[in-house]
């Protein structure tokens, strides 16, 4: 089944060990991942670029992820599944920041395997082999 995904994801985060996470489990599922590492180059490459899927961090310098949401065409504004951090305070907020803003999926950090692998499938309507579910 990896060789028919290729899909291509980006991904807008300023922590790096997410960019090599995401290489790591999704590269060898057939996906391939573009990295922009603040909000303003997230915003050009979303907007210039053609991607399947755009994973977006809230809290980045230079443009949160709220800012890059409300940025981008409608269109591609429901390709952005929204990350955030842990802090359940913020949980609720966050939910209705990022709705509004046009965002359908979104993934609390730290994440693992299976939630990642679960809102790609969400996002994108497609099934990933479960021989693929253990890394």
């Amino acid at each position: 089944m990896a060789d028919t995904l290729r899909k291509d994801l980006l991904l807008i985060d300023d922590e790096k060990g997410y960019h090599e996470m995401f290489r790591f489990i999704l590269e060898p599922l057939g996906f391939r991942v573009f990295s922009a590492y603040d909000g303003e180059d997230g915003l050009a490459m979303a907007q210039t670029g053609s991607y399947d899927l755009i994973f977006c961090d809230f809290h980045m310098p230079k443009m949160n992820g709220d800012e890059v949401m409300r940025k981008l065409p409608p269109a591609k504004a429901a390709l952005v599944v929204m990350l955030m951090g842990s802090d359940p305070n913020f949980n609720r907020q966050f939910e209705d920041k990022t709705r509004e803003a046009g965002a359908k999926h979104y993934l609390r950090k730290p994440f693992d395997f299976a939630e990642l692998t679960a809102v790609i499938e969400a996002a994108l309507g497609i099934r990933i082999a479960d021989q693929h579910r253990s890394p």
